[in-house]
């Protein structure tokens, strides 16, 4: 059995994968972790989905000069992109969000505070896979060190790595790791 997909394009957004045909199409968006959009994790995962008769688009979000880095990151702009894959002509009434790690990080808070300030559009449906417990501070991937290094930090708890309506948003800013350690233990 062969399987037929094809790249589609959300203009100004980014790019993914769907079925041959004029839809109407089951739509999903997809948001990376910290591996970053240029990984190609997502995009495979998108075509994965394409060949089950999913409009699946791959969204970019990660900013700075590495492909993964997760630093003040514009949640507004993500429910813009998805606000444009539900108005794309293909797609039907149906319109999901996906992510991964810190892509599923990404998917919570954004629907969150979605729910919560009333935007149009919230999505139908909502899948996560290795969620943090917790909204993580930011990560710079060239910051990154091996585990083993003593001053090893998977995301830096002093920045932030969200931002709603240009403003750091939620929960306040976490204290670094190094004034953490000042302070007298109880």
């Amino acid at each position: 059995m062969s399987l037929k997909i094809i790249r589609r394009s959300l203009p100004n957004w980014g790019w993914g994968y769907g079925p041959p045909g004029d839809g109407p199409f089951p739509a999903i968006m997809l948001l990376h972790g910290s591996e970053g959009s240029r990984s190609g994790m997502i995009y495979r995962t998108a075509a994965i989905l394409a060949a089950h008769g999913f409009l699946a688009m791959a969204f970019p979000y990660s900013n700075g000069s590495n492909a993964g880095d997760i630093i003040e990151v514009p949640l507004d702009r993500t429910a813009e992109a998805l606000s444009a894959l539900r108005a794309h002509r293909l797609v039907g009434n149906r319109v999901g969000l996906y992510g991964i790690s810190r892509g599923a990080e990404h998917a919570l808070l954004l629907a969150t505070l979605m729910a919560r300030d009333s935007v149009a559009g919230l999505p139908d449906a909502i899948a996560v896979h290795t969620p943090p417990d917790v909204i993580c501070g930011a990560y710079n991937s060239k910051m990154w060190r091996d585990t083993g290094d003593p001053g090893w930090l998977p995301w830096d708890p002093a920045e932030r790595a969200w931002t709603n309506g240009g403003q750091a948003d939620g929960p306040s800013k976490k204290v670094p790791r190094s004034e953490r350690e000042k302070q007298p233990r109880s």
